[in-house]
């Protein structure tokens, strides 16, 4: 039911943008490698990095600085992460249930830039012969926020747990482009999270990382 709704939600997502779009409007899907920072269950060790597998689908409407070589814009994605090896303990050190999924909903602000092409008239006639590295190849900071909900076994485990962090990153990436208003841009990223609160499931601020790798069909100028 809970996988339901995100993908009513991420359906609403993309009609709404389908309308209101212009020029600019992109969709993405990325693989995400999900680095959980877990405090260790055995007293005085340090904190295990557990990876766990998932994706995500994001909407993005940009704008573009003429002459500048960049693109920016918001971002709208939706995450799902499934877990394993995330166990839930109650006070007396006895497992009581487990976390099976991770799934988020984030706001994020990428500014697209491309180095070479910076501070470059658009419309010279240099700019108009193929160089494919110096017109297409970016890098791309982003920072954001993202909402979590942990999805447990059982699911009436006395607990909800949720967390918000704000999000950190670079990326890189190309454009290859499939026609005058379609172009396939292959990127990866490395994210970091910033936490907002304490996570409820150990009292602690946790410090979450991603790697994300994917690619994103966009249309316009």
């Amino acid at each position: 039911m809970h996988r339901f709704r995100y993908v009513v939600f991420t359906l609403i997502l993309i009609t709404i943008f389908s309308y209101s779009a212009s020029a600019q409007f992109g969709l993405t899907l990325k693989y995400v490698a999900d680095y959980e920072d877990i405090p260790s269950n055995v007293p005085g060790r340090t904190n295990d990095r557990l990876r766990q597998d998932g994706g995500e689908i994001a909407l993005d409407y940009r704008i573009k600085l003429v002459d500048y070589g960049v693109v920016f814009g918001p971002e709208v994605a939706v995450k799902y992460a499934a877990v394993k090896g995330i166990d839930i303990f109650d006070g007396g050190n006895l497992e009581i249930g487990k976390v099976d999924a991770i799934k988020s909903l984030g706001f994020n602000f990428p500014v697209t830039i491309y180095v070479f092409h910076f501070n470059q008239c658009d419309e010279c006639p240099t700019f108009k012969k193929p160089n494919f590295f110096k017109n297409n190849f970016f890098v791309q900071p982003v920072i954001g926020y993202e909402y979590r909900s942990w999805d447990t076994t059982p699911a009436d485990t006395p607990l909800k747990i949720n967390d918000q962090y704000v999000i950190a990153g670079m990326g890189i990436g190309v454009d290859i482009h499939l026609g005058k208003y379609l172009r396939l841009s292959p990127i990866i990223q490395y994210k970091q999270g910033f936490p907002m609160v304490e996570n409820p499931l150990y009292n602690k601020n946790l410090k979450p990382s991603f790697v994300e790798a994917g690619v994103r069909l966009g249309w316009g100028r």
